[in-house]
């Protein structure tokens, strides 16, 4: 089947020309509804692509080859425990290349597949992330750590890994950002997304000649954030994936070669994820269209089986999706809104009295409350960068704690005295701690670190934690004085560290949220981790304790990710 449709509808690629005005006509069309779309490509004839499923359970994923106009999905590589980084066609459309993350059972790097079937074979142990192919189809762009300097590198390379060359470098503040580089169709240069203001984190578009290393900034937008880049075939047009200073979705956006110039292209409310890939004619672009929504549940300690819901989203609402904690007097603190449009909310238990705490229009998320239930501090970036802010339970008293950007994953000391948090101050992210009414923060942990937690008692904090020379992030018990570690724990490689540690409420146990199936639970003494009886069989989001230990609540809900095709006139 896959040979057929592949020799009928592959054709010759014809050479087109890309519109060079603001006025750029499009139309978008669902290519997938499977709805946990990772990673897409499209061929450069534009007939063909791929993409990535997550596959439900434990975060295993699949590669699928599809015809643009329709028909039968061909399974090119079946589910796995490696996570796919990248996709590209070769340039003949003849195999597809991507890049494995390692994983407990086999080394990552660089394979191919044929695409009219066959066995996939491992090219090079590097890249294992992003990359993006050469218009000559023999070498590779990607980023990765410098073997050089303490710094960030565009690295060129041979696709078998070979004349590997760091073209530029970036200090760890000011670092590459996005899913990846892309080249330019000339293959001379190629087109970055950087942070370019540290104290703010906020990223331009640079271009990067390979000659000598020569950069220049493209953009002068001010972007909240770039996730993905693809260089027109014509030259004279870059389209990437950005949130814009005024805006909270992430648009598609054309940006003019050598100008500068920006114009947003996608003009629908739907937001979009970084993967882009683009024909050889220039008018067929592949993208990911996104959607989330959640709501929180509640459901006796006891008996998590007997959760029932009680808060009510919009479709692409999402409450308690980046975190919700219990305040002394029983009600739930939460983030809620629409992507980067959040703020802070207080309900009670019942899901009655929805009060919005913090004004919109901003992007406030990973609330916590202090021990005696008067106030509450989280993230922000209402200052232009994200920084730590505090405020009363009723929204007076507003004030900005830390300045330095880069903050997140507060937590409030039992004492009511201190807030630890994540900075990263330096270009590293790793553990601070400021007194709770502001001050000259602290650094608790040199190591790269995030996520804290403080335990029931005040005297520890739980985190993950990159021990020096270690590539995997194990959870951590630290000394919330020194900082220093007293245990390390190895989690299964679902472990979801991001904003998903918490503390039993006796202080016994750890427990931190899987990537597709319910909560982790860790014995502070040791032994293997276990999960939570209970919960569904799916992605958690936030989720603590009541102060009394004898309720739950957790957010569930669901992210929607399917491929759209984007034809430009």
């Amino acid at each position: 089947i896959g040979i057929a449709m592949f020799s009928t509808f592959r054709g010759d690629a014809v050479v087109g020309r890309h519109a060079g005005n603001a006025n750029i006509q499009t139309r978008i069309r669902q290519l997938t509804t499977r709805g946990k779309v990772g990673l897409t490509a499209i061929s450069p004839n534009g007939e063909f692509y791929v993409y990535s499923i997550d596959e439900p359970g434990e975060r295993k994923r699949s590669i699928w080859l599809a015809q643009v106009k329709g028909g039968k999905h061909i399974q090119l590589r079946p589910p796995d425990d490696n996570v796919v980084r990248g996709l590209a066609f070769s340039r003949d459309g003849e195999r597809l290349y991507f890049t494995l993350a390692s994983s407990d059972v086999s080394e990552g790097g660089l394979f191919e597949i044929p695409i009219l079937g066959g066995v996939e074979r491992k090219i090079a142990s590097s890249p294992r992330g992003a990359f993006d192919l050469a218009p000559d189809g023999t070498r590779l762009a990607y980023y990765r750590r410098s073997k050089e300097v303490d710094a960030w590198a565009l690295v060129v390379a041979n696709l078998d890994g070979s004349l590997e060359r760091e073209v530029a470098t970036r200090p760890p503040d000011t670092e590459f950002r996005g899913r990846g580089p892309a080249w330019s169709p000339d293959g001379s240069m190629i087109a970055v997304s950087a942070v370019v203001d540290p104290t703010v984190q906020r990223e331009e578009i640079l271009v990067v000649r390979l000659a000598d290393g020569k950069t220049w900034q493209l953009t002068n937008r001010n972007w909240k954030a770039i996730h993905g880049i693809a260089w027109c075939p014509d030259g004279r047009n870059v389209i990437s994936v950005g949130v814009d200073n005024l805006e909270s979705l992430r648009h598609l956006w054309r940006i003019e070669y050598p100008s500068g110039q920006t114009s947003r292209l996608s003009t629908d409310t739907a937001d979009y994820g970084a993967a882009l890939s683009i024909s050889e004619d220039g008018k067929s672009l592949i993208a990911l269209q996104l959607t989330i929504e959640s709501n929180i549940w509640i459901a006796p300690s006891t008996n998590l089986a007997e959760a029932r819901q009680i808060s009510f989203s919009s479709i692409n609402g999402a409450f308690g999706w980046s975190g919700l904690e219990w305040s002394s007097n029983g009600g739930l603190v939460f983030d809620g809104g629409v992507e980067r449009n959040r703020a802070i909310f207080i309900m009670t238990s019942s899901g009655d009295d929805v009060r919005q705490i913090t004004s919109g229009g901003f992007y406030d998320h990973h609330p916590a409350v202090s021990p005696d239930g008067r106030s509450i501090v989280f993230c922000s970036d209402r200052s232009g960068r994200n920084e730590v802010w505090r405020a009363s339970i009723d929204g007076a008293e507003l004030r900005q704690i830390t300045d330095g950007g880069g903050c997140s994953s507060p937590d409030v000391t039992p004492d009511g005295t201190s807030i630890v948090f994540v900075s990263n101050r330096g270009g590293r992210s790793a553990i601070w701690s400021v007194p709770v009414h502001g001050g000259d923060p602290i650094q608790l942990v040199k190591e790269e670190s995030f996520d804290p937690k403080v335990s029931p008692d005040g005297r520890f904090i739980a985190c993950a934690l990159r021990p020096a020379q270690d590539s995997s992030t194990k959870l951590a018990i630290l000394d919330r004085q020194s900082g220093s570690v007293i245990k390390l724990f190895e989690m299964p490689h679902t472990t979801n560290f991001n904003g998903g540690i918490n503390w039993t409420p006796d202080g016994t146990a750890i427990t931190v949220r899987d990537w597709a199936n319910g909560i982790w639970k860790q014995n502070v003494t040791g032994g293997a981790p276990t999960r939570l009886d209970g919960l569904p069989a799916e992605k958690l989001y936030g989720y603590d304790w009541s102060p009394d230990g004898k309720t739950f609540a957790f957010s569930r809900g669901r992210a929607i990710s399917d491929a759209v095709l984007i034809t430009l006139d």
